[in-house]
């Protein structure tokens, strides 16, 4: 049996299969901080109260300060508020981190820098030397000490804060995290 196909229907699908096609390969290699991801989301300066970051240019060190658990944004699994990738934190290259995170949640919560390919679960190995507390998995809870752990971000590319405990990445607790060369100075940025 012969199927007639009309021109317009022919077009539509040929331009939803270009724009699949286009939003799959969005993830330029080689590109670094969160421009290389414009096509994921509009993003803007982070204009918040509270201070996620404190820089020390000349000793060229980041203190990120990461909040587990801040309201309701994903049920509470959440960074400062965010989750799914829609806090951006962009570090120069060569730069020390420092993070320290506290629990404000019921639940035990962890973080550690992985490759971006992670940010959604897997086996979780830490992207550089350092960018992982040795416990992760298990994490910290509620009034206990901030957990905390120092790296450097001596490698350019698109890396993840995630979320180490077990299951917790699926329900949206990671944030991009970016090493970027020639960056001035470290900076968030979250979506509109």
């Amino acid at each position: 049996m012969h199927r007639k196909t009309f021109p317009a229907a022919r077009m539509a699908l040929g331009l939803v299969l270009a724009g699949a096609v286009l939003a799959a390969c969005s993830h330029k290699t080689g590109t670094t901080g969160a421009a290389s991801r414009g096509a994921m989301a509009s993003l803007v300066a982070y204009a918040g109260t509270d201070r996620i970051l404190a820089n020390d240019a000349a000793s060229k060190t980041v203190t990120v300060n990461l909040v587990a658990g801040e309201g309701d944004s994903a049920q509470g699994f959440n960074f400062n508020g965010y989750a799914n990738g829609d806090m951006h934190v962009e570090v120069p290259t060569g730069w020390t981190v420092k993070v320290s995170m506290v629990d404000q949640a019921q639940t035990p919560h962890s973080a550690l820098a992985v490759p971006w390919s992670q940010r959604q679960g897997g086996n979780l190995t830490p992207a550089f030397t350092g960018s992982a507390p040795a416990d992760f998995r298990s994490g910290i809870e509620k009034g206990d000490d901030p957990l905390t752990f120092t790296f450097a971000a001596d490698t350019a590319g698109e890396y993840a804060i995630v979320f180490g405990v077990p299951g917790h990445i699926d329900a949206g607790m990671w944030d991009a995290f970016d090493v970027v060369d020639n960056l001035a100075a470290p900076r968030v940025l979250v979506t509109k």
